[in-house]
């Protein structure tokens, strides 16, 4: 079927409609008119595949990766950054009102990150015939590639670095961008290295999490420090910490720091890069932190849910800043701290992960 498509769908899909029915389009680009194929048939909507660009939207380009058709770690390349950046706030946008409810929320313009590839600090592998591999898109099985576009060039210079691959099945590769150290973790090897962001140093062990966008983990402080703005006088709670990338920034200008980490890797390093925090080391949704003026919150994609919101509630904070890598659980959490007092004052998109649908939102919320 021939269709114009109208607008690009949380998770990454073009939408259209035919005979009153939506279509979420693979490959698409809003503006595009595209044949299509149908892969899936529902009672309320169809999915499809376009097959045939018959005229490209004005924001449609040439993607720069050769296996961008077959491995599944981009989904946007065919789109130009600035379009990519359009559609990640009106996603964030559309979340917001449908999910948070949310009449008319204030989501300020995406912060870029660089020029949309060379990007990243840790690509994850897996091994097909001694190439570095990643999955196909949709599917488990692993495409082998020999370079990826979006590693930062000491990465890629890694990645070439440890071809052909011998007696592994999978490798976490690792660089400090502005430290120049790398790392190499497989199923016998770890270890660690450090990483700078906004002026301070960072222990990051092999496998623990961190931003894998040096230069967006640096505007993710910078949008987060702003909108607290801390004070010799402010508790700063730190929900979620992981190795202290709030904590050890944002918590500076702080009288004092509460980080609450369940993890043990991230505990680790988390008192390395933040020894004068007090730490609570168990689940945010079990913990008691105390009081705090102030809070800083960066869950996993599932979101808060009323378990941690409760615990935010209970530290009873004038500001919260949110980081969020998911629109939708974001926007259902705005919801659940709106209704315990909580008015969502904006938003601001982070271009964490150029050429994919994926976005970092950092939501500011004040005590009513």
């Amino acid at each position: 079927m021939r269709l114009r498509l109208e607008t690009m769908a949380h998770g990454g899909a073009a939408v259209a409609r035919h005979d009153g029915k939506v279509v979420f389009v693979q490959g698409g680009v809003a503006g595009d008119e595209v044949e299509v194929g149908l892969i899936e048939e529902k009672k309320s909507f169809d999915v499809g595949l376009v097959t045939e660009v018959v005229e490209p939207s004005a924001d449609r380009i040439s993607p720069s990766c050769p296996w961008f058709a077959t491995c599944g770690g981009c989904q946007w390349q065919y789109m130009t950054l600035e379009a990519q950046h359009r559609w990640k706030r009106e996603t964030i946008i559309e979340q917001l009102r449908r999910i948070g409810r949310v009449a008319d929320p204030v989501v300020h313009e995406t912060v870029a990150t660089g020029d949309g590839y060379g990007y990243r600090n840790r690509l994850d592998v897996g091994v097909v015939n001694g190439l570095p591999a990643f999955r196909e898109a949709g599917s488990h099985r692993l495409v082998g590639v020999d370079a990826c576009l979006l590693a930062a060039p000491s990465l890629a210079r890694l990645l070439d670095s440890v071809q052909p691959i011998r007696n592994a099945r999978q490798l976490v590769l690792r660089v400090g961008v502005r430290t120049g150290e790398s790392l190499v973790v497989s199923k016998h090897r770890s270890g660690r290295l450090h990483e700078i962001v906004a002026g301070q140093r960072f222990r990051i062990s092999g496998r623990a999490f961190f931003q894998v966008n040096t230069a967006g983990a640096d505007a993710l402080v910078n949008v987060v420090g702003e909108a607290l703005a801390p004070s010799g006088d402010d508790v700063l709670l730190d929900g979620y910490a992981g190795g202290g990338l709030f904590s050890a920034t944002v918590g500076r200008a702080a009288g004092a720091v509460v980080a609450v980490e369940s993890d043990e890797t991230a505990l680790s390093d988390l008192a390395v890069n933040v020894s004068r925090a007090r730490v609570v080391a168990v689940p945010f949704e079990n913990s008691e932190p105390g009081r705090a003026d102030l809070a800083v919150v960066d869950p996993p994609r599932t979101g808060l849910g009323p378990d941690a919101v409760s615990t935010l509630l209970r530290a009873g904070p004038r500001r919260i800043a949110y980081v969020s890598c998911d629109p939708a659980s974001f926007s259902r959490d705005v919801r659940l701290l709106d209704d315990a007092g909580y008015r969502l004052v904006a938003v601001t998109p982070v271009d964490m992960f150029p050429q994919t649908f994926h976005i970092e939102v950092v939501g500011v919320l004040e005590k009513r």
